[in-house]
Protein backbone atom coordinates (compact mmCIF):
# COMPACT_ATOMS: atom_id res chain seq x y z
CA UNK A 1 0.00 0.00 0.00
CA UNK A 2 1.53 3.29 -1.14
CA UNK A 3 1.31 6.46 0.95
CA UNK A 4 2.53 10.03 0.62
CA UNK A 5 3.24 12.27 3.62
CA UNK A 6 3.23 16.06 3.44
CA UNK A 7 5.13 17.80 6.21
CA UNK A 8 7.87 20.38 6.85
CA UNK A 9 10.85 18.07 6.56
CA UNK A 10 13.20 20.54 4.85
CA UNK A 11 13.26 23.08 7.67
CA UNK A 12 16.57 23.42 9.50
CA UNK A 13 14.76 22.31 12.61
CA UNK A 14 15.49 19.18 14.64
CA UNK A 15 11.87 18.55 15.56
CA UNK A 16 10.60 18.94 11.99
CA UNK A 17 13.11 16.50 10.52
CA UNK A 18 12.91 13.92 13.30
CA UNK A 19 9.10 13.83 13.41
CA UNK A 20 9.19 13.22 9.64
CA UNK A 21 11.57 10.31 10.15
CA UNK A 22 9.42 8.84 12.93
CA UNK A 23 6.17 8.98 10.97
CA UNK A 24 7.79 7.34 7.95
CA UNK A 25 9.42 4.63 10.05
CA UNK A 26 6.10 3.88 11.73
CA UNK A 27 4.35 3.54 8.39
CA UNK A 28 7.11 1.25 7.18
CA UNK A 29 6.71 -1.00 10.24
CA UNK A 30 2.98 -1.23 9.53
CA UNK A 31 3.70 -2.25 5.96
CA UNK A 32 3.03 0.99 4.07
CA UNK A 33 5.36 2.06 1.27
CA UNK A 34 5.73 5.72 2.21
CA UNK A 35 7.40 8.67 0.52
CA UNK A 36 7.68 12.26 1.78
CA UNK A 37 6.49 14.83 -0.74
CA UNK A 38 9.46 16.92 -1.85
CA UNK A 39 7.97 20.33 -2.49
CA UNK A 40 9.88 23.02 -0.70
CA UNK A 41 13.43 22.33 -1.85
CA UNK A 42 16.48 22.93 0.28
CA UNK A 43 16.66 25.77 2.81
CA UNK A 44 18.52 28.80 1.50
CA UNK A 45 21.36 30.36 3.44
CA UNK A 46 20.05 33.89 2.86
CA UNK A 47 16.47 35.06 3.37
CA UNK A 48 14.57 37.10 0.81
CA UNK A 49 14.45 40.82 1.53
CA UNK A 50 11.12 41.74 3.11
CA UNK A 51 9.69 45.01 1.79
CA UNK A 52 6.39 44.90 3.72
CA UNK A 53 7.63 47.46 6.24
CA UNK A 54 10.86 49.32 7.07
CA UNK A 55 11.25 47.24 10.24
CA UNK A 56 10.86 43.91 8.44
CA UNK A 57 13.25 45.08 5.72
CA UNK A 58 15.86 45.97 8.34
CA UNK A 59 15.43 42.60 10.08
CA UNK A 60 15.95 40.73 6.81
CA UNK A 61 19.11 42.75 6.16
CA UNK A 62 20.47 41.99 9.64
CA UNK A 63 19.67 38.27 9.29
CA UNK A 64 21.52 38.10 6.00
CA UNK A 65 24.53 39.90 7.46
CA UNK A 66 24.63 37.45 10.38
CA UNK A 67 24.29 34.49 8.03
CA UNK A 68 27.07 35.85 5.83
CA UNK A 69 29.33 36.27 8.84
CA UNK A 70 28.64 32.69 9.96
CA UNK A 71 28.23 31.16 6.49
CA UNK A 72 30.85 28.44 7.00
CA UNK A 73 29.20 27.13 10.17
CA UNK A 74 25.69 27.37 8.70
CA UNK A 75 26.69 25.65 5.46
CA UNK A 76 28.13 22.82 7.54
CA UNK A 77 24.87 22.62 9.52
CA UNK A 78 22.71 22.64 6.38
CA UNK A 79 24.91 19.97 4.85
CA UNK A 80 24.42 17.72 7.88
CA UNK A 81 20.64 18.10 7.64
CA UNK A 82 20.71 17.25 3.92
CA UNK A 83 22.90 14.23 4.61
CA UNK A 84 20.54 13.01 7.33
CA UNK A 85 17.54 13.31 5.02
CA UNK A 86 19.37 11.60 2.16
CA UNK A 87 20.44 8.71 4.41
CA UNK A 88 17.31 8.21 6.49
CA UNK A 89 14.22 9.62 4.75
CA UNK A 90 12.71 8.52 1.43
CA UNK A 91 11.30 11.37 -0.64
CA UNK A 92 9.55 11.89 -3.98
CA UNK A 93 11.07 13.94 -6.74
CA UNK A 94 10.89 17.71 -6.31
CA UNK A 95 7.59 19.34 -7.25
CA UNK A 96 7.95 23.06 -7.92
CA UNK A 97 4.31 24.06 -8.52
CA UNK A 98 0.81 22.95 -7.56
CA UNK A 99 0.09 22.40 -11.25
CA UNK A 100 3.03 20.02 -11.50
CA UNK A 101 1.82 18.21 -8.40
CA UNK A 102 -1.78 17.88 -9.61
CA UNK A 103 -0.78 16.75 -13.10
CA UNK A 104 1.93 14.33 -11.99
CA UNK A 105 0.92 13.25 -8.51
CA UNK A 106 2.84 10.16 -7.40
CA UNK A 107 0.86 6.93 -7.28
CA UNK A 108 -0.60 6.59 -3.79
CA UNK A 109 -3.55 5.00 -2.06
CA UNK A 110 -3.70 7.76 0.50
CA UNK A 111 -1.99 10.98 1.45
CA UNK A 112 -1.25 12.12 5.00
CA UNK A 113 -0.57 15.61 6.29
CA UNK A 114 1.11 16.06 9.66
CA UNK A 115 2.41 17.10 12.06
CA UNK A 116 3.92 20.53 12.81
CA UNK A 117 1.60 23.46 11.98
CA UNK A 118 0.36 21.94 8.72
CA UNK A 119 -3.20 23.21 9.23
CA UNK A 120 -2.80 26.70 7.83
CA UNK A 121 -4.63 28.67 5.17
CA UNK A 122 -2.42 31.77 5.23
CA UNK A 123 1.00 30.30 4.60
CA UNK A 124 2.87 30.19 1.30
CA UNK A 125 2.34 26.44 0.96
CA UNK A 126 -1.00 26.20 2.76
CA UNK A 127 -2.84 24.67 -0.21
CA UNK A 128 -0.34 21.83 -0.17
CA UNK A 129 -0.13 21.29 3.59
CA UNK A 130 -3.94 21.33 3.87
CA UNK A 131 -4.21 18.87 0.93
CA UNK A 132 -6.31 21.45 -0.92
CA UNK A 133 -5.51 20.22 -4.42
CA UNK A 134 -6.82 17.66 -6.87
CA UNK A 135 -5.86 14.07 -6.09
CA UNK A 136 -7.38 10.62 -6.31
CA UNK A 137 -5.66 9.59 -3.08
CA UNK A 138 -7.69 9.44 0.13
CA UNK A 139 -6.88 12.30 2.51
CA UNK A 140 -5.95 11.78 6.17
CA UNK A 141 -4.16 13.86 8.77
CA UNK A 142 -1.98 12.67 11.62
CA UNK A 143 -1.38 14.78 14.75
CA UNK A 144 -1.78 17.98 12.76
CA UNK A 145 -1.29 21.22 14.65
CA UNK A 146 -2.67 24.67 13.87
CA UNK A 147 -0.51 27.44 12.48
CA UNK A 148 -3.31 29.95 13.17
CA UNK A 149 -6.15 30.06 15.69
CA UNK A 150 -7.88 33.30 14.74
CA UNK A 151 -9.61 32.46 11.47
CA UNK A 152 -12.41 34.82 10.42
CA UNK A 153 -15.79 33.56 9.18
CA UNK A 154 -14.66 33.25 5.55
CA UNK A 155 -11.52 31.39 6.56
CA UNK A 156 -13.54 29.04 8.75
CA UNK A 157 -15.80 28.25 5.79
CA UNK A 158 -12.73 27.49 3.68
CA UNK A 159 -11.25 25.24 6.36
CA UNK A 160 -14.59 23.45 6.73
CA UNK A 161 -14.81 22.77 2.99
CA UNK A 162 -11.26 21.43 2.92
CA UNK A 163 -11.48 19.20 5.99
CA UNK A 164 -14.74 17.68 4.80
CA UNK A 165 -12.70 16.14 1.97
CA UNK A 166 -10.71 14.15 4.55
CA UNK A 167 -11.61 10.60 5.46
CA UNK A 168 -10.27 11.08 9.00
CA UNK A 169 -8.84 14.06 10.87
CA UNK A 170 -6.24 13.72 13.62
CA UNK A 171 -4.75 16.64 15.55
CA UNK A 172 -1.99 16.82 18.13
CA UNK A 173 -3.51 19.13 20.73
CA UNK A 174 -6.82 19.07 22.56
CA UNK A 175 -7.37 22.76 21.87
CA UNK A 176 -7.11 22.08 18.12
CA UNK A 177 -9.81 19.42 18.41
CA UNK A 178 -12.09 21.77 20.33
CA UNK A 179 -11.48 24.66 17.93
CA UNK A 180 -12.06 22.69 14.72
CA UNK A 181 -15.08 20.82 16.02
CA UNK A 182 -16.68 24.12 17.07
CA UNK A 183 -17.30 25.13 13.46
CA UNK A 184 -16.29 22.33 11.05
CA UNK A 185 -18.97 19.74 11.80
CA UNK A 186 -16.33 17.01 11.89
CA UNK A 187 -14.94 14.68 14.55
CA UNK A 188 -11.24 15.02 15.34
CA UNK A 189 -9.06 12.44 17.05
CA UNK A 190 -6.11 13.53 19.20
CA UNK A 191 -2.80 11.69 18.83
CA UNK A 192 0.75 12.04 20.09
CA UNK A 193 3.49 13.78 18.13
CA UNK A 194 5.18 11.40 15.66
CA UNK A 195 8.45 11.42 17.62
CA UNK A 196 6.71 9.42 20.37
CA UNK A 197 5.84 6.64 17.91
CA UNK A 198 9.42 5.37 18.29
CA UNK A 199 11.01 4.36 21.59
CA UNK A 200 14.46 5.36 22.80
CA UNK A 201 16.02 2.13 21.53
CA UNK A 202 14.74 2.86 18.03
CA UNK A 203 15.98 6.45 18.21
CA UNK A 204 19.37 5.24 19.42
CA UNK A 205 19.89 3.48 16.07
CA UNK A 206 20.38 6.82 14.29
CA UNK A 207 22.37 8.58 17.00
CA UNK A 208 25.65 10.11 15.84
CA UNK A 209 28.37 10.68 18.43
CA UNK A 210 29.82 14.23 18.37
CA UNK A 211 33.20 15.26 19.73
CA UNK A 212 31.73 16.35 23.05
CA UNK A 213 32.30 13.77 25.82
CA UNK A 214 32.36 15.66 29.15
CA UNK A 215 29.42 15.73 31.57
CA UNK A 216 27.17 18.73 30.91
CA UNK A 217 23.80 20.42 31.20
CA UNK A 218 22.19 20.79 27.77
CA UNK A 219 20.39 23.97 26.85
CA UNK A 220 18.13 23.95 23.74
CA UNK A 221 16.36 27.26 23.21
CA UNK A 222 14.11 28.34 20.37
CA UNK A 223 12.78 31.50 21.98
CA UNK A 224 13.96 34.18 24.36
CA UNK A 225 12.82 34.77 27.93
CA UNK A 226 13.93 37.24 30.59
CA UNK A 227 14.22 34.34 33.07
CA UNK A 228 16.53 32.26 30.89
CA UNK A 229 19.87 33.49 32.19
CA UNK A 230 18.77 33.27 35.81
CA UNK A 231 17.61 29.69 35.26
CA UNK A 232 20.85 28.72 33.53
CA UNK A 233 22.88 30.24 36.36
CA UNK A 234 20.77 28.39 38.94
CA UNK A 235 21.13 24.95 37.38
CA UNK A 236 24.84 25.51 36.74
CA UNK A 237 25.29 26.26 40.45
CA UNK A 238 23.03 23.40 41.57
CA UNK A 239 24.66 20.72 39.39
CA UNK A 240 28.17 22.21 39.26
CA UNK A 241 28.42 21.35 35.57
CA UNK A 242 29.13 23.36 32.40
CA UNK A 243 26.21 24.48 30.26
CA UNK A 244 26.24 23.52 26.58
CA UNK A 245 23.87 25.28 24.17
CA UNK A 246 22.85 23.51 20.96
CA UNK A 247 21.10 25.64 18.34
CA UNK A 248 20.51 26.05 14.61
CA UNK A 249 21.28 29.75 14.49
CA UNK A 250 24.13 31.86 15.79
CA UNK A 251 22.07 34.13 18.06
CA UNK A 252 23.26 33.42 21.61
CA UNK A 253 20.26 33.80 23.93
CA UNK A 254 22.15 33.06 27.15
CA UNK A 255 25.70 33.02 28.46
CA UNK A 256 26.81 29.39 28.33
CA UNK A 257 30.12 27.57 28.64
CA UNK A 258 29.93 26.14 25.14
CA UNK A 259 27.86 26.70 22.00
CA UNK A 260 27.25 24.12 19.30
CA UNK A 261 25.84 25.57 16.08
CA UNK A 262 26.20 22.69 13.65
CA UNK A 263 24.93 19.46 15.22
CA UNK A 264 23.29 16.99 12.87
CA UNK A 265 19.88 15.58 13.87
CA UNK A 266 21.68 12.43 15.02
CA UNK A 267 24.16 14.42 17.11
CA UNK A 268 21.28 16.40 18.60
CA UNK A 269 19.76 13.14 19.82
CA UNK A 270 23.08 12.12 21.39
CA UNK A 271 23.41 15.45 23.17
CA UNK A 272 19.99 15.01 24.79
CA UNK A 273 20.47 11.31 25.55
CA UNK A 274 23.76 11.96 27.35
CA UNK A 275 22.96 15.19 29.20
CA UNK A 276 22.77 15.25 32.98
CA UNK A 277 19.90 17.75 32.69
CA UNK A 278 18.06 19.47 29.83
CA UNK A 279 16.80 23.06 29.91
CA UNK A 280 14.61 23.97 26.96
CA UNK A 281 11.94 26.30 25.59
CA UNK A 282 11.15 23.86 22.77
CA UNK A 283 8.31 21.38 22.34
CA UNK A 284 10.57 18.81 20.71
CA UNK A 285 13.35 19.55 23.18
CA UNK A 286 10.81 18.60 25.83
CA UNK A 287 9.63 15.57 23.83
CA UNK A 288 13.08 14.05 23.36
CA UNK A 289 13.98 14.71 26.99
CA UNK A 290 10.98 12.54 27.85
CA UNK A 291 11.83 9.87 25.28
CA UNK A 292 15.37 9.53 26.66
CA UNK A 293 14.01 9.77 30.22
CA UNK A 294 16.06 12.77 31.25
CA UNK A 295 15.45 15.21 34.05
CA UNK A 296 14.47 18.49 32.39
CA UNK A 297 12.97 21.93 32.84
CA UNK A 298 10.80 23.56 30.18
CA UNK A 299 10.91 27.30 30.65
CA UNK A 300 7.95 29.39 29.49
CA UNK A 301 6.73 32.92 29.97
CA UNK A 302 4.76 33.63 33.13
CA UNK A 303 1.35 31.91 32.95
CA UNK A 304 1.75 31.43 29.20
CA UNK A 305 2.99 27.93 28.51
CA UNK A 306 2.61 27.12 24.80
CA UNK A 307 -0.55 25.06 24.53
CA UNK A 308 1.15 22.14 22.82
CA UNK A 309 3.70 21.84 25.65
CA UNK A 310 0.99 22.22 28.26
CA UNK A 311 -1.16 19.51 26.64
CA UNK A 312 1.79 17.12 26.35
CA UNK A 313 2.94 17.43 29.94
CA UNK A 314 -0.61 17.33 31.28
CA UNK A 315 -1.24 14.07 29.38
CA UNK A 316 1.94 12.57 30.84
CA UNK A 317 1.13 13.87 34.34
CA UNK A 318 4.35 15.88 34.65
CA UNK A 319 3.07 19.45 34.31
CA UNK A 320 5.40 20.50 37.13
CA UNK A 321 8.30 20.45 34.64
CA UNK A 322 7.01 23.76 33.27
CA UNK A 323 9.03 26.51 34.94
CA UNK A 324 8.20 30.21 34.79
CA UNK A 325 10.80 31.50 37.24
CA UNK A 326 14.37 30.54 38.00
CA UNK A 327 13.61 30.02 41.69
CA UNK A 328 11.03 27.29 41.01
CA UNK A 329 13.53 24.44 40.76
CA UNK A 330 11.87 22.29 43.38
CA UNK A 331 10.36 19.61 41.13
CA UNK A 332 10.41 16.03 42.35
CA UNK A 333 12.31 13.53 40.25
CA UNK A 334 10.25 12.40 37.26
CA UNK A 335 8.48 9.05 37.70
CA UNK A 336 9.30 7.59 34.30
CA UNK A 337 7.61 4.30 35.16
CA UNK A 338 4.31 6.15 35.10
CA UNK A 339 5.27 8.18 32.02
CA UNK A 340 6.15 5.00 30.11
CA UNK A 341 2.75 3.46 30.92
CA UNK A 342 0.90 6.52 29.64
CA UNK A 343 3.08 6.80 26.54
CA UNK A 344 2.55 3.14 25.69
CA UNK A 345 -1.23 3.61 25.74
CA UNK A 346 -0.97 6.73 23.58
CA UNK A 347 1.43 4.99 21.21
CA UNK A 348 -0.88 1.99 20.73
CA UNK A 349 -3.83 4.31 20.13
CA UNK A 350 -1.88 6.33 17.56
CA UNK A 351 -0.47 3.34 15.67
CA UNK A 352 -3.95 1.77 15.54
CA UNK A 353 -5.19 5.01 13.98
CA UNK A 354 -2.53 4.85 11.26
CA UNK A 355 -3.38 1.18 10.65
CA UNK A 356 -7.02 2.20 10.20
CA UNK A 357 -6.15 3.90 6.90
CA UNK A 358 -5.69 0.48 5.33
CA UNK A 359 -8.89 -0.80 6.92
CA UNK A 360 -10.76 2.19 5.50
CA UNK A 361 -9.41 1.52 2.03
CA UNK A 362 -10.29 -2.18 2.23
CA UNK A 363 -13.87 -1.42 3.27
CA UNK A 364 -14.54 1.55 0.98
CA UNK A 365 -12.47 0.71 -2.08
CA UNK A 366 -10.06 2.99 -3.90
CA UNK A 367 -12.57 5.23 -5.64
CA UNK A 368 -11.92 8.79 -4.52
CA UNK A 369 -12.69 11.60 -6.90
CA UNK A 370 -11.91 15.02 -5.47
Amino acid sequence: MKTITITTHRAINYGAVLQTYALQQTQSKIGYDNLILELYGKTKLYVNLDFKSPRRFLISIVLNLLNFKNRKTLKNLYGKFDLFINNHIKCTRLYRTIEDLENNFPIADFIITGSDQVFSIRGKYSKISMLNFKTNAHRFSYAASLAERDWNSDEKKEVTNILNLYKKVSVRENYAKQYLESFCNITCDVHIDPVFLLNKEEWSKIIEIPKHTKRYILCFLVSGNDQLQALIDSVRFKYDLPVVCVQTDTVNRVKADEYIYDSSPGEFLWLIANAELVVTTSFHGTAFSIIFEKEFYTLTKQQAAPQRIHDLLKTLEISDRIITKADNLHCAKIDYNNVRKILMKEQIKSIDYIKSFKLYLNSHGDNNEN
